[in-house]
């Protein structure tokens, strides 16, 4: 029997509806092509991403790889604590960095599926599987006290 009750379906539409105010899904992911000619793009978040690179093709989220989608949440991460992605992989414990570790880690588990925790962590540079358990449960900790922006 999977059944869930009243009380389980509301926790996860409030997990839910929290996930999508703090982390709201891009609309499209950047996949460099070589050597192909500027696209012409009008909304200005995806402007944004097509003026980083100087041959690009968008690609929409749902149909992004989990290795671009993995890579996209990194530097919407990096960028977000002004961290380099190299920092965001690395081993420093300052907190600042440890923090976007710990979102990053959050993220990709919860917005790329079916990826076990020993995958993210080597998509975070070589990290164990309980180190990630433990990234995704601090920044669960700091969500329910409010301390993420």
């Amino acid at each position: 029997m999977n059944a869930i009750g009243p009380i389980e379906r509301d926790y996860r539409a409030k997990r839910v509806e929290v996930r999508e105010r703090l982390y709201p899904t891009p609309k499209a992911v950047a996949r460099i092509k070589p050597m192909k000619a500027m696209l012409r793009v009008t909304d200005p978040e995806i402007k944004e991403l097509v003026s980083q690179y100087k041959a690009i093709d968008i690609v929409p989220w749902e149909n992004a790889t989990r290795a671009e989608r993995i890579k996209a949440i990194k530097k919407q991460v990096s960028s977000k604590h002004h961290v380099s992605i190299a920092l965001l992989e690395g081993t420093c414990r300052n907190r600042k960095y440890v923090q976007a570790r710990d979102e990053c880690a959050y993220r990709i588990h919860n917005e790329v599926e079916n990826l076990s925790l020993a995958q993210i962590g080597r998509a975070m540079g070589g990290r164990d599987h309980s180190t990630i358990w433990h990234s995704i449960d601090r920044h669960m900790n700091r969500i329910k006290r409010g301390d993420v922006q």
